[in-house]
This record gives C-alpha cells, sequence and structure tokens, in this order.
C-alpha cells in the first residue's frame, strides 16, 4: 500500500503536506475557495507532485476534483477501471475500509497554491501502487484518446462489440495490459471499397500465468472477425494482429501506435504493465 498523502519536501521548493492523490477538506481551504465548493466535503488533488511542489508564483493554482466518497456496494462497476474518460470510480482504503471515491473531470477546478500550500491531507486515505497508476492513466486518458476517421470506426464497431463482449470476462481478461492500433492511413476518410490496413498489438503481462493465452485466445478471436468483416463487407478493412509481452512491446512501438482504450482489459493482473503509461 502506499499513502498517498506522505509530504513532499524539495530543496528550494514549496513544502506541501498532499500530493496527487491526496483528499483535502473543504473546511480547510482559504475562504475565497471555499466558496467554490458549497455543499461539498472533500476536493481530489489532481495537479502533479512536481508542480505542487513548484513556487506558487511559478505555479499559482492547484487542480482539484468534486469528490464523492462510496460505500462498497455504492460504487458502478463498469467504472472502476477507468472505462469512461469522464468518470472513475477509485478503489480506497479510508481507515482500512475499503471504499471508492467517484471523480469527474467535468468538476476540475482550480485552487490558490499561495493561500492553501499549508493545508494537511486527510491521512485517512490510502490508494494501493496499482490505483496510483490507474489514476494517473485515467486522468490523462481524456487527452490520450485515439480519434478515428468516421468511415473506419464504422467498419470497426462490429470488431469493438467482440472484444468488449469477450472482455467482460475477467477470466478472460486476466493479464492483458491494452490493445494498441496502427491505422494507415490514420486520419483519412476513405470511400467503400477502398479498406483501411490495420495491425493490432495485444499487450499481456509477462508476469500472470493466464495472461498469454488468453492473448492468443484474444488474438483468434479477433482474426476470426476480420474475417467475418472481410467476407461480409469486402475491401472495408484488411488487418493483422500479434501479441507482446509488456517486456517485448518498446517504446518505438508505442510511437507507432495509439492505444485502443479498452479499459476494462487494464489493470486486472497483479502489477501495473508500463507500457500503459
Amino acid at each position: 500500500m502506499t499513502c498517498i498523502v506522505e509530504p513532499q519536501c524539495e530543496c528550494g521548493r514549496v513544502i506541501a503536506k498532499f500530493k496527487q492523490g491526496s483528499i483535502i477538506k473543504v473546511s480547510d481551504l482559504y475562504i475565497d475557495d471555499q466558496s467554490k465548493f458549497e455543499g461539498e466535503n472533500h476536493v481530489f488533488v489532481i495537479s502533479h507532485d512536481c508542480d505542487i511542489t513548484a513556487e506558487w508564483d511559478k505555479e499559482p493554482d492547484i487542480e482539484v476534483l468534486k469528490v464523492q466518497i462510496l460505500n462498497e456496494g455504492e460504487q458502478d462497476s463498469n467504472l472502476i477501471y477507468g472505462k469512461s474518460p469522464r468518470e472513475i470510480d477509485l478503489p480506497v482504503s479510508i481507515n482500512g475500509i475499503q471504499k471508492y471515491l467517484k471523480l469527474s473531470q467535468l468538476t476540475k477546478t482550480k485552487i490558490s497554491k499561495q493561500y492553501n500550500q499549508n493545508i494537511i491531507a486527510d491521512d485517512s486515505l490510502m490508494i494501493e501502487d496499482k490505483g496510483v497508476l490507474l489514476l494517473r492513466s485515467w486522468l490523462s486518458s481524456r487527452y490520450k484518446r485515439h480519434s478515428f476517421p468516421e468511415s473506419l470506426a464504422d467498419r470497426l464497431s462490429k470488431l469493438q462489440g467482440k472484444i468488449e463482449q469477450r472482455c467482460k470476462s475477467q477470466t478472460k481478461a486476466k493479464g492483458i495490459i491494452a490493445l494498441f492500433i496502427n491505422v494507415d492511413p490514420s486520419e483519412e476518410e476513405l470511400e467503400e471499397g477502398i479498406p483501411y490496413d490495420i495491425d493490432i498489438a495485444i499487450v499481456y503481462e509477462s508476469d500472470i500465468e493466464a495472461a498469454s493465452a488468453n492473448a492468443q485466445a484474444l488474438k483468434l478471436d479477433i482474426e476470426k472477425c476480420l474475417e467475418q468483416i472481410e467476407t461480409q463487407h469486402p475491401d472495408s478493412i484488411m488487418g493483422k494482429v500479434s501479441i507482446r509481452s509488456d517486456s517485448e512491446f518498446t517504446f518505438k512501438d508505442m510511437r507507432s501506435y495509439v492505444e485502443w482504450r479498452f479499459e476494462h482489459l487494464s489493470f486486472r493482473g497483479e502489477t501495473v504493465g508500463a507500457t500503459v503509461e
């Protein structure tokens, strides 16, 4: 477990008693900032640690989200793994009890660093290391989402549905980190009869026993679906699929592909693959 409220202390920088992933009581905020959160009890810090500790005249604001604390059973299972780039029910521990933080990127608000830098975070909150990576991936997902041409999105809809259907099963998705896709052409709208060339990479966790087999089974499903699409809609998609372990998928690969976000595939295993970041 990682205590997300450990104070930051860097020579020549702001000494902050909170960091990214901390929750802060609204009643502890500077009075002018309290007025932004009427009816709220806590805010959730999302600014990067380096921005939090930077001198306030260089980084004058701290970004926070409104937060609702949910008990076990109140969470939306579809939001736990960041399926929506806008909302997440983030698993946490508060006073040793399993809870969930309901967060929405649509509630992002700035508070003054100058008048809030001495606030102490609520130290009852704990987030596992995997949860911290999930949080950071979710925060960035709003800006890293793939954007397909409409004609390609239509052609991929059947395949996407097939993948989502298979991976609703945690057993079948276990150990799969993410899918990455390379599209040619990547932005052009193509007319019917002119195919898109796609290359899909399934990345799995090498330390998970069932991961390689699950990745191989998913690969076969995708290949079968691509064959069906080609039969029903000739010259719409030409595709190939490969599987890679997290140790094989390189930084060079990441520059060639974009993540095809199926968040309910990610963070299923014991560890979180580095390629997701």
